[in-house]
């Protein structure tokens, strides 16, 4: 198990000081300049076997901006619903008893909610990590998430020393009404969408992270 906060060069780049006051998360025109949502590059809209799905995610230093890098270019995000992602901190845990033994469970928790309440000993804080915003990348192959509250540094700082040992954060997918597509039309498919249709923010469930498919974990900022 691991948290994730070790850095990782996956060549992503942020503009953190125009994120957090600009609609195009780059700050540098990361979109395709017409405001359509559409994504930077050339695209390839012909039909191919190469699956479309999610293989890496990264925290800018803001902790305002996750970028999520797919298999394929992405075709233009208008209408997607910021709502369909959602991040989690998740651990794996075990609920034993004498007479039936062990059995694996996942806990889910919102991180802001997390870092709130069981760093910041703030119960039933109302602090949450929601996504408001997602726009195309630098690339063709990248989508942005903007966070309406920044990622709680505390959480990674607080983490940093058991690396390797407990939690991480996790990206989760479930498609809405409009999907999100790769630019030859295939769309994304759901990732541990239960994290994502849960009103609260924490649930344990049975089974070692159920339907999170790929599993995506998020290294925290250096």
């Amino acid at each position: 198990m691991t948290l994730g906060c070790a850095s990782r060069d996956n060549g992503f780049t942020l503009d953190d000081g125009d994120a957090g006051g600009s609609e195009d998360a780059s700050g540098d025109g990361s979109g395709d300049g017409d405001g359509d949502g559409g994504p930077s590059g050339d695209t390839n809209t012909e039909p191919n076997d190469v699956p479309f799905e999610l293989v890496s995610a990264s925290l800018n230093a803001t902790g305002q901006f996750v970028v999520l890098r797919f298999s394929e270019p992405v075709a233009p995000v208008n209408g997607v619903d910021p709502a369909d992602f959602r991040i989690s901190f998740a651990a794996l845990s075990a609920l034993c008893s004498g007479r039936d033994g062990c059995v694996d469970q996942t806990s889910y928790w919102d991180p802001n909610f997390f870092a709130a309440t069981y760093i910041g000993y703030q119960p039933y804080s109302n602090a949450r990590f929601e996504v408001d915003l997602i726009t195309a990348g630098n690339q063709a192959t990248d989508v942005f998430l903007r966070f309406e509250t920044p990622l709680d540094p505390a959480l990674c700082e607080y983490f940093a020393p058991y690396e390797g040992e407990y939690g991480a954060l996790f990206v989760h997918h479930a498609p809405g009404n409009i999907p999100l597509k790769s630019s030859d039309g295939e769309s994304l498919a759901a990732i541990g969408p239960q994290w994502v249709a849960q009103a609260q923010p924490f649930w344990d469930t049975d089974g070692e992270y159920p339907n999170l498919n790929p599993k995506i974990s998020i290294p925290c900022p250096p």
